[in-house]
């Protein structure tokens, strides 16, 4: 029987591979976490013991699990565990790889799949749909929480490493706690809103055109307060950067969802505003018995669903 095991994977990639170059491409979720992940996992450095004890290390599980019992097939991307390192780019070339795979190394104007991107996931989706080799396959860009914009959290944590002297800074001790820097994460300096220091390339996925045929969704997330001791600290902090810097002269003031201020979240059509903190706008493992939890599942599942069925349809 082994000699027969070898013959049957090749009849089945090569019959994929038909089916595929015929057009027959099944309708595709695809979800892109962003900051704090690993692969499909969430990873936050020296903490990332902590998140299984307290409800799960999944990026999208919920999220997943709704989708599938409404019917919509999904997967996660970027697939390599990289402990949250990559730059927009690099994450961004790892899903054009497993698109690419999935679709027989081409992209014909199938345009069959729906970009989910949360945070800077959604920065990394909007770079796919400007790629050559697979924008023909994409249908919709959705993009939850994310930094359109930029994050004064990401100036903040850059300009404010922990000093040495008299004045305890929680923050500061935080950031060098969880490698919140930029010597350890590769995209840290394209999230800043600050461009006086940067190259004007450094904001190559802030500055990304929308492509014609790809539809754009956005859903924008804030909180008055939150008792998550962690984001309520950055939510007060991202407050005060924004008044400091000019930034909250929007409609949208200062508000912000603990990681990103919600000026920066509209791109598209903005199909829904929620009150919920930023882990819980795709509802992750340690917060998904939460209320706010819920009340995102409930609002985003059924536009991604609605988004599904319309690529379905002949």
């Amino acid at each position: 029987m082994r000699p027969f095991f070898p013959l049957l994977c090749t009849v089945v990639i090569l019959s994929t591979r038909l089916a595929l170059s015929a057009g027959n491409v099944e309708p595709l979720v695809i979800l892109i976490p962003g900051s704090g992940s690993s692969g499909s996992e969430i990873y936050i450095e020296n903490l990332n013991w902590a998140t299984p004890l307290i409800g799960g290390n999944k990026y999208f599980g919920e999220f997943q699990k709704l989708l599938k019992q409404n019917g919509a097939h999904s997967l996660v991307c970027p697939k390599e565990k990289d402990r949250d390192s990559r730059t927009i780019e690099q994450r961004a070339e790892d899903c054009a790889q497993v698109i690419l795979g999935l679709n027989g190394g081409e992209c014909e104007n199938s345009r069959k799949i729906i970009l989910v991107g949360h945070s800077m996931g959604g920065l990394v989706a909007r770079t796919l749909a400007q790629d050559s080799r697979v924008q023909g396959c994409i249908a919709t860009v959705m993009t939850i929480s994310t930094p359109n914009r930029g994050t004064p959290i990401a100036d903040y944590a850059i300009e404010r490493k922990t000093k040495d002297d008299e004045n305890f800074d929680l923050f500061g001790k935080l950031v060098e706690l969880i490698h919140f820097t930029p010597e350890y994460l590769g995209y840290l300096r394209e999230l800043r809103v600050d461009r006086s220091a940067e190259p004007v390339a450094r904001f190559r996925a802030q500055d990304m055109p929308d492509h014609p045929e790809i539809s754009y969704f956005s859903v924008t997330n804030s909180v008055e307060h939150t008792l998550i001791p962690v984001l309520e600290l950055s939510r007060k902090i991202i407050s005060k950067e924004l008044e400091k810097r000019g930034l909250d002269r929007t409609g949208y003031g200062a508000a912000n969802d603990g990681i990103v201020p919600e000026f920066s979240m509209p791109h598209g059509t903005v199909i829904a505003r929620l009150p919920v903190h930023h882990w819980a706008s795709v509802c992750t493992d340690p917060v998904r018995f939460s209320s706010q939890c819920k009340l995102a599942l409930e609002t985003v599942v059924p536009l991604v669903i609605e988004q599904y069925e319309r690529v379905t349809s002949p």
